[in-house]
């Protein structure tokens, strides 16, 4: 049989958990965006997360962008070697997918920071 202090502990711990979990939470909810340059321009800046696929034309040719919530990735290009995309998905802020044949660059930016390491 619980007690009223057996009860309360189990709630102020529950309580616990929750707050941990919503500010944890709520610190991922930083906004990001995609944005699509083509030689150094900004064409596309979009808020994440979307679910789209659209075409983008380079220099030389054409790239197929897919995103999909909070990731984004090349579908398909006509670059000779689709290296763009081989790269595969990308997420977090500060990654990028780069055709140098068409000369477009596809970043993700926001304020999300991840620390390699550090040092005092």
């Amino acid at each position: 049989m619980l007690t009223k202090p057996d009860i309360s502990l189990i709630l102020i711990v529950v309580a616990l958990i929750l707050g941990c979990y919503f500010l944890f939470d709520l610190s991922k909810n930083i906004e990001k965006f995609v944005v699509v340059e083509v030689d150094g321009k900004t064409e596309k800046n979009i808020k994440l997360p979307q679910n789209m696929i659209f075409d983008n034309h380079g220099k030389d040719g054409w790239l197929k962008i897919e995103i999909s919530g909070r990731k984004v990735r090349v579908l398909d290009s006509s670059c000779p070697n689709k290296l763009c995309v081989n790269s595969g998905w990308i997420n977090k802020s500060g990654e990028s997918i780069i055709c140098l044949p068409n000369r477009v660059v596809i970043k993700i930016v926001g304020e999300e920071k991840e620390f390699d390491g550090i040092t005092r």
